[in-house]
This record gives C-alpha cells, structure tokens and sequence, in this order.
C-alpha cells in the first residue's frame, strides 16, 4: 500500500507546483490530507464536514471568537472558512485568497460599487484598501467587526477632543461620541463625510432642538432630559403604540436610539446598522443557529423584515401576517 501522501498527490500534483512559493497550510505540507477529506466522503471536495467544524478543531482562536463577541463574520458563522482562506496554501498572509480590500469587496458589492464612485469622498485610509486595520475577520466584541467600538477606534489617529474639531462640531467634545451617527467611514456626498441620510434637525445644524449648549464637561452629549417627548413631536409614538398589539420592546421602552441614529446614518431610516446586522445585536441567538445546515433564506440573508414588523405587529413574534398565510 503506498503513503498517504503519495496516493493523493498522484493525482494532484499540481496542486504542490501550484503552491511552491507560499506558504502551505500544515496538514498539507505534511501530506495529511486525511485530516481534512475522507476519500469517499459525500461533502463538497471530500471534505469531512460542510462547515467549518474541521477547521476549528485545531484554530482554537477562532473557536473562542465565534463562541463570543457582539459581531460575527457571517462566512465564518455560517462555516464557510475556505471563502477568505485557502485551506491548501497561498502566498498571501494567513493563507487569504486575495489581498487587501478585493478579498473583502469580492462579497461587498455594494461598498465596492460606492467605493468606485468618483462623486464621493473616499478617505485616504479606505482608498489604501486596509479594511483590517479597522475590521476583524471573524468576530468582535464590538459591532460591524470593528478591531474596537468607538470612539476608541476613531480616536486612534484623530485627536476629537482637539480645539479644531471642537469648533467644528459647535463647541461640543465629541471624545466620547459615537462618530458613525454622523459619519460614514467609508465614502460620502458631503463634506467631511457626513453620512447621507440626514436627521432634519442634525442637518439644519439646529443642535439645540435635541441639545443644551455646550458645557465644558468632557465627552458629555447635554441632551434635553424631555428629549424623546420632543421627538413624539414629529413622530407620534404614542400613535403608533396604539396601532399594535405587540410592540417592539426597544419602541415599547423608547429606546429609539438603539436602531436609529439621530443624526445622520448611510442606511435608509437613519439606522445603525444594516440588514440582520441590527436585529442580531440583540438576537444573537439567532444568529448562532446560522451554523447549522439548513437555514430559512431570509434568515441567512440577513432579511429580517421579510417576515417580522420592525415596531410592532397584530401577531406574536412581530410577524408581518400570521402563520400560514406568511408562509
């Protein structure tokens, strides 16, 4: 009987040549295929499963980001590894099947469309194509990916308590500040990238709506103690709370501001973050069960409001019509 090794590489040689002047995944280049692949397995290229249960095994790092943090890569919770690592090798850092942004705007089309837009402003460190030196691959305790939440992230190369940037923002410190409710880190229309969905208030630069003028404490927003009876003013909630029978907690509570930002977003409905991304934040567990092996489309896709009412509903479960007749 021959080696392992040999067996395989009879007939796939070229993947060795192919590989020669990287770096090669260990079981790999020590000729253990068997560690990944069975040789009569029914899963995609022999594999030994369809998710990433193999490959978590022996990166116990990546087991510990996807057993906790707020935010998840959604092909390395789905287990979809081999989409952003070349599970053989590559002459790439950690085994990337493309370098910089291109591995990243392979799946994010619509960044990538914005991104090449010559009517926008694409900041310098966007433009460079370094989305990790901002983002985690695989998961974070902090949303979108980010490496930290911010301010801190922002802060790292803009001083926000400075005098420049204190004047302005209208004399208010921002060090403390969520800087993506008014700005969009990646590409924007407007001046110092000023998200494009604007809050009327927020654009109108009429701060003292929602604010009490500028204090000299540092980091402190000084919004009006009456500030959601203010909001109630343009927006009815108690209109709308009457109009279901199941609302929403967060819209129930008035915690407005846990999905919406109140001043500008690059989303629609001045939200905080996009798709399944937002309903995950609090609904983790759901996000967990897109591990498994059959999962609902709109689930996986992140469309949530196919299915569910984003402030309340008629039917338990926030479900847009009730049972079957969904379905």
């Amino acid at each position: 009987a021959q080696r392992e090794e040999s067996l395989c590489l009879a007939c796939h040689r070229g993947m060795i040549e192919q590989l020669s002047s990287g770096k090669l995944h260990n079981p790999f280049a020590g000729g253990n295929c068997s560690q990944c692949h069975v040789a009569h397995g029914p899963q995609e290229a022999h594999l030994k499963a369809d998710d990433a249960s193999i490959c978590l095994e022996c990166h116990v790092g990546a087991r510990k980001a996807r057993a906790r943090g707020r935010s998840h890569h959604q092909p390395f919770v789905s287990g979809r590894c081999w989409s952003c690592h070349d599970p053989h090798g590559s002459t790439r850092e950690n085994l990337l099947v493309k370098e910089g942004s291109a591995l990243c705007l392979s799946c994010h089309e619509r960044l990538k469309a914005r991104l090449s837009d010559k009517k926008l402003t694409v900041p310098a460190a966007v433009a460079d194509g370094q989305c990790r030196d901002c983002h985690s691959g695989h998961g974070s305790p902090a949303p979108s990916l980010l490496r930290k939440d911010v301010p801190g992230l922002c802060v790292d190369c803009h001083d926000a308590d400075g005098a420049d940037v204190r004047k302005a923002h209208a004399g208010y410190s921002v060090a403390e500040a969520r800087c993506t409710s008014c700005h969009d880190p990646h590409a924007s229309a407007q001046k110092k990238l000023v998200a494009d969905h604007t809050h009327p208030p927020f654009g109108d630069r009429d701060c003292s709506t929602c604010h009490l003028p500028p204090g000299e404490k540092r980091g402190t927003a000084r919004t009006k103690k009456d500030l959601l009876k203010g909001c109630d003013d343009c927006h009815d909630f108690a209109k709308r709370a009457a109009a279901v029978k199941v609302p929403h907690p967060p819209v129930k509570q008035g915690r407005c501001f846990e999905c919406h930002t109140p001043h500008a977003s690059a989303r629609e409905h001045l939200l905080v973050e996009g798709g399944g991304a937002l309903c995950w934040s609090c609904h983790g567990k759901t996000q967990q069960k897109l591990a498994q092996a059959h999962v609902h489309t709109p689930v996986r896709r992140g469309a949530c409001t196919k299915c569910h009412e984003v402030h309340g509903g008629a039917v338990k479960q926030l479900l847009v019509r009730p049972g079957a007749e969904l379905c």
